[in-house]
C-alpha cells in the first residue's frame, strides 16, 4: 500500500489460534440467537449488536455446524452447534496452507469423548460429522494405507486403516469401513471430495 510521509504501512496479521476459535464461539452463539428470532443485544471484544435481528427461521431450528479440532474448538461447538465436524486437521504448517494430520484413531476417540462430554454437561445431543480427507479406490488397501504412513508423520498402517478420515479400497470395502467408523464412534455422516470416485459406495451403503 501507499504510504505518504511520516506514515507506516500496515500488514494484516492474522489472529492467534486460540483466539480466532474464540471469536467461532462468540460468533455461532449470536447467530443461534438470530436464527431462533431473538433481538440480540451483544457486546465482546470482537462483535457489537444494538438491537440486531433477522427474524426466525421458516423451519424450527436451522441447524448449525462447526466443524475443527481441539478442546478450545470443540467443547463450545459442542454446547452451541447441533453439528460437530471433526476434519483431522491440526495447527497450520509454516507455508499457510497445508496441515499437521491428526488421523489417529485414538485422536478421533478423544475428540469424541470431548464432544460428548461438553454436549452432555448442558444436557444436549450433537450429530457428528467427518471430513474424509481422502479416497482411493484400489484392490491392496494394504499397500495404499502403507504408502500413506510413510508420507504423513505420526500415522501408522493400523490407524490408515482405521480412521475415519481416510477411505482406502475397493468400493465394498470402503462402505464396510465406513459402517464400522459409524459403529465405533456414532459419525452421523461422512463429507468427501472425490465425489464421483464414491458415488459407488454410496450406492453400497444404501
Amino acid at each position: 500500500m501507499k504510504t505518504r510521509k511520516n506514515e507506516t504501512a500496515l500488514t494484516a496479521r492474522p489472529l492467534p489460534l486460540a483466539e480466532r476459535k474464540a471469536r467461532l464461539a462468540d460468533f455461532v452463539g449470536i447467530v443461534r440467537r438470530l436464527l431462533d428470532g431473538e433481538t440480540v443485544e451483544h457486546s465482546s471484544r470482537w462483535f457489537e449488536l444494538a438491537g440486531a435481528s433477522t427474524g426466525r427461521a421458516l423451519q424450527d431450528r436451522l441447524p448449525i455446524l462447526v466443524g475443527g479440532s481441539g478442546r478450545s474448538l470443540l467443547e463450545p461447538a459442542a454446547r452451541q452447534a447441533d453439528i460437530v465436524g471433526l476434519t483431522g486437521l491440526g495447527r497450520t504448517l509454516p507455508d499457510g496452507h497445508r496441515h499437521v494430520a491428526r488421523f489417529a484413531a485414538s485422536v478421533v476417540d478423544d475428540e469424541v469423548a470431548i464432544v460428548r462430554a461438553a454436549a452432555g454437561a448442558v444436557g444436549r445431543e450433537v450429530e457428528l460429522n467427518v471430513l474424509v480427507q481422502r479416497v482411493e479406490i484400489t484392490d491392496d488397501r494394504e499397500a495404499a494405507a502403507a504408502k500413506l504412513a510413510e508420507r504423513i508423520e505420526g500415522l501408522t498402517v493400523a490407524d490408515a486403516l482405521a480412521t475415519p478420515f481416510l477411505a482406502l479400497g475397493t468400493h465394498d470395502e470402503i462402505a464396510h469401513h465406513l459402517r464400522r467408523a459409524q459403529d465405533r464412534w456414532g459419525i452421523g455422516y461422512f463429507v468427501v471430495r472425490e465425489a464421483e470416485d464414491f458415488a459407488p459406495v454410496i450406492d453400497r451403503l444404501r
